[in-house]
């Protein structure tokens, strides 16, 4: 099923929701088109490699539950879509951690971004579940949408909110007692959206590719002023 016209299968979802997934210029996207990577060092690493080799047996809180899937869908095979939509004239800001410009950033730190108000950003989890964002002034409403029976395997996160909240932050500021680095992917309480190359990243040479950008989200972020 067209993953629009599934969506609109879905009862009692926020016409703002429905009105975002049918926008010709709401963006969509999935691991394949926009793979997921975490920022360390001012360099980037695909989700799942081992910042700590032996010593961690992840490396990375981004490579473990609750961080790593989809909340609720460890273990299954699901296929989720997601998609961004902006008001229109709207963009999302970027800003690096300590304030020097884009041309020539010398140790930059983490980049951030921040969504503009009105922002909704969503998920269709295989065809039994919908997720989705809108953006408030100062928070984020949150919605999630089931149709018909989920999988067996199935447990949908008790508190989606408290594990959004870790979004940006550093694996030192969850625990110290573990060789992990990195921080959380994602920012703004959204883990996956981007603006990343997510193709610039380790290649089992290096220690990390520096910050190269995406041509395929170039258009919804901007540098904030």
């Amino acid at each position: 099923m067209n993953v629009v016209l599934l969506a609109l299968a879905f009862t009692q979802v926020d016409a703002r929701i429905v009105n975002a997934a049918n926008d010709p210029n709401t963006f969509w996207y999935d691991d394949s088109s926009l793979p997921q990577v975490f920022q360390s060092n001012e360099r980037l690493f695909r989700k799942g490699y081992n910042l700590a080799g032996r010593l961690d047996k992840t490396g990375s809180p981004n490579n473990e539950s609750p961080w790593f899937h989809t909340g609720g869908t460890d273990g299954m095979d699901v296929t989720v879509r997601r998609f961004v939509w902006l008001p229109p004239g709207k963009k999302i800001a970027m800003k690096f951690a300590n304030g020097t410009t884009p041309v020539k950033p010398i140790r930059p730190g983490q980049l951030t971004w921040t969504y503009p108000e009105g922002s909704v950003v969503g998920e269709v989890i295989s065809d039994f579940e919908i997720r989705a964002r809108i953006k408030g002034i100062d928070n984020w409403e949150t919605f999630a949408i089931s149709r018909g029976k989920p999988p067996a395997l199935y447990k949908r996160p008790d508190n989606c909110i408290q594990c959004h909240e870790d979004v940006g932050r550093h694996a030192f500021t969850i625990t110290r007692e573990r060789e992990w680095y990195g921080y959380v992917r994602g920012s703004d309480g959204i883990f996956t959206l981007h603006p990343f190359d997510g193709h610039a990243v380790h290649n089992g040479h290096d220690i990390g590719m520096p910050f190269k950008f995406s041509d395929k989200t170039r258009h919804l972020f901007q540098w904030s002023e």
